[in-house]
């Protein structure tokens, strides 16, 4: 499915009854899930191969003196934004094995907030989430209150 489709299809989806919230998904659509992690989590290591060797590459120039003056502060920058974006693909590959194993242990898909079973065409775009788009929303409002509570 193209992530349009998903996304409207995620719209028009209602969360699973109270009585389908405690059942998981099949092996069946455990295994398609599986697939689709397999596949991001082996473009991410691919990606945070290319963020390495990047860095390797500012390093070096920076070690041979080929960056002088101005260059010094573009650089760092460079170095920055490079070391951030590691960090963010490093955790984005932890979230995708920790999903991994929650394909093994037969709870992936089932949301830690509510219990419910996570709609697949939230699951298809966002295949490490944990959390219902409900339980999202509630995360969120909660944080705004919080936010709000500190300003007054």
């Amino acid at each position: 499915m193209k992530k349009k489709e998903l996304k409207n299809n995620l719209q028009k989806t209602k969360a699973p009854s109270s009585a389908e919230s405690h059942k998981g998904y099949s092996d069946k659509e455990l295994a398609e899930f599986r697939e689709i992690i397999l596949k991001k989590l082996a473009k991410a290591e691919k990606d945070l191969k290319e963020m390495d060797k990047s860095l390797t590459s500012t390093n070096e120039n920076i070690a041979q003196g080929e960056v002088k003056g101005l260059d010094d502060s573009l650089v760092v920058e460079e170095q920055e934004n490079i070391n951030f974006l590691i960090i963010r693909q490093k955790k984005f590959i932890q979230h995708l094995k920790k999903a991994l194993l929650r394909i093994k242990t037969k709870t992936y898909g089932i949301c830690i907030k509510t219990g419910q079973l996570i709609p697949k065409a939230r699951l298809f775009l966002v295949p490490h989430t944990q959390h219902s788009v409900e339980a999202k929303q509630n995360r969120r409002l909660e944080e705004e209150e919080a936010m709000l509570l500190d300003i007054y």
